[in-house]
């Protein structure tokens, strides 16, 4: 998160998929090159810069792609079915750190990535996907503090073992991931009432904005 823009502001915008096309190369080829050489490798393909980098690019291909191009989906109900129903499947019986040999060293992140891009892009821009809630609700103030879902979650989850769970004797399943869930939310609320929304309000500082011709 500290690499990548500082690499979007380097590069002229006309050559970042020349960018996104050699991050995703290079990260393949990393996963690979551990996997090859270091006993170490799963922790290397899990938390090296260069081996986690094909997401992001991905992520940035496709935004570039959508910035420039009206996007609308029509995509059959059974083939949306399918693609849900496969990726329930998958989580259900995948061991997320089963990754021998090179085809799921190099490609399996990328296939949860085709799944995850999929929903995505469905939800955004397919009239007619499943759960698209029109009205605001909860849900959409969700989606404004998940950065802060994202970020803080992970650290939270040793945090509340040792501070809270053993400490005061709260042992079982029910128990805390109720107040997991709880603490997370709260921070997450406070970091974007706090925080985050103030520093949003600069982003239109930052926007390019056509001009005509």
């Amino acid at each position: 998160y500290f690499v990548w823009p500082i690499l979007l502001f380097l590069v002229p915008t006309k050559r970042l998929p020349i960018l996104f096309a050699t991050l995703i190369f290079f990260s393949i080829a990393s996963r690979w090159y551990y996997f090859e050489t270091n006993p170490e490798w799963l922790n290397h393909a899990k938390l090296n810069t260069i081996c986690r980098m094909d997401t992001l690019a991905i992520g940035g291909w496709i935004a570039f792609y959508v910035q420039r191009n009206p996007v609308r989906l029509q995509i059959n109900g059974w083939i949306r079915g399918l693609v849900y129903l496969t990726l329930l499947i998958l989580f259900c019986f995948d061991d997320n750190h089963f990754m021998e040999g090179f085809f799921l060293v190099a490609f399996k992140r990328l296939a949860y990535t085709a799944f995850f891009s999929f929903l995505l892009l469905n939800y955004l821009f397919n009239p007619d996907a499943w759960f698209n809630f029109k009205k605001k609700n909860f849900l959409h103030y969700l989606g404004k503090i998940s950065f802060g879902i994202y970020m803080y979650h992970n650290i939270l989850f040793g945090i509340l073992f040792q501070k809270i769970i053993w400490r005061y004797h709260l042992e079982g399943f029910g128990k805390f991931w109720l107040i997991y869930i709880a603490i997370v939310l709260i921070i997450s609320i406070l970091s974007y009432e706090l925080f985050e929304k103030h520093i949003l309000k600069l982003k239109d500082r930052f926007a390019v904005v056509p001009t005509a011709r």
